[in-house]
């Protein structure tokens, strides 16, 4: 995560993204966020100060079977969190910084 926006973090925010911290070489910075309501809260505020998007992570449940690459988050068991990048004469970037 670019080190000016952990900085703008408040600290509790900047402890709970730590507590998930994605494995080096991954294009998100957070995963395996159990996906309960004070956790959602928890992401929202961290969207005010980092360009991020969401993405839901679950099994198939006896009553909604998904399609592959997708789950409501209803029914997500976990989130990831990937930085909301930008196209453009460098390739992706994020925040002005390249991404892989």
């Amino acid at each position: 995560m670019n080190k000016f926006i952990k900085f703008c973090l408040d600290k509790d925010l900047q402890g709970f993204l730590d507590q998930y911290q994605a494995p080096e070489g991954e294009v998100a910075f957070a995963k395996n966020i159990p996906a309960t309501e004070a956790n959602h809260r928890i992401i929202k505020m961290i969207a005010k100060t980092v360009p991020l998007r969401r993405r839901y992570r679950g099994h198939s449940k006896p009553w909604y079977d998904r399609p592959g690459a997708f789950v409501h988050k209803k029914w997500a068991d976990t989130i990831a969190l990937y930085p909301k990048t930008e196209y453009g004469p460098n390739g992706y970037t994020w925040l002005g910084e390249k991404v892989n």
